[in-house]
């Protein structure tokens, strides 16, 4: 935590005095709402990086693990090259094909 907040302080320092400004002029949840949408902007990956399902089902702290230059394939498969599914994803083809193989 204190090496975070050792790389990270000018950042948050910039925004917060950002935010007075916004304050003092009021157009603080305009403020907000920009910077909500550039976090979200900056934070979505758009690297080539490769994709890796190795991390997929060990849950949510193992998104940063891996190999350098890896990342973990999205629970949402829309956002996976080739919408490639995890492991063990629950989806309604799955559900018919279970289902079917039961009758017979």
């Amino acid at each position: 935590m204190a090496e975070y907040v050792q790389r990270h302080w000018r950042p948050w320092a910039a925004w917060f005095v950002g935010y007075l400004l916004a304050v003092y002029l009021e157009v603080a949840m305009l403020y907000i709402m920009a910077s909500t949408l550039y976090g979200l902007w900056r934070n979505t990956s758009t690297t080539s990086a490769p994709v890796t399902d190795a991390s997929a089902g060990a849950g949510f702290a193992s998104a940063s693990h891996g190999a350098a230059g890896q990342r973990p394939l999205s629970a949402y498969s829309v956002f996976n090259p080739g919408l490639k599914k995890l492991d063990g994803t629950l989806d309604a083809e799955r559900i018919d094909r279970e289902l079917r193989g039961w009758r017979q």
